[in-house]
């Protein structure tokens, strides 16, 4: 099952969702767990905690959408260092 996660941008960062490419509002959203907002915590721009409610099906099938387009972003950037 997806987990999902409530982040809020952190003063001075403007975020974006790098599935829809909306800006993160000021009062957080709730988005799909990736590997994508554990490295915007580490850098510090935004704080994030795991959201307690279920997923609706909805959710889940958005968040299968978004990691598949996570993981491949993700190996275009490391055959992109090599």
């Amino acid at each position: 099952m997806p987990r999902f996660l409530r982040i809020t941008p952190n003063e001075g960062h403007l975020v974006r969702d790098p599935f829809t490419k909306q800006r993160i509002p000021e009062e957080g959203a709730r988005v799909a767990f990736s590997s994508h907002w554990v490295r915007q915590a580490q850098r510090g721009a935004i704080t994030l905690e795991l959201d307690p409610e279920p997923a609706t099906l909805d959710e889940r099938a958005q968040a299968r959408v978004a990691s598949e387009s996570t993981n491949e972003d993700e190996a275009d950037e490391a055959s992109a260092e090599e």
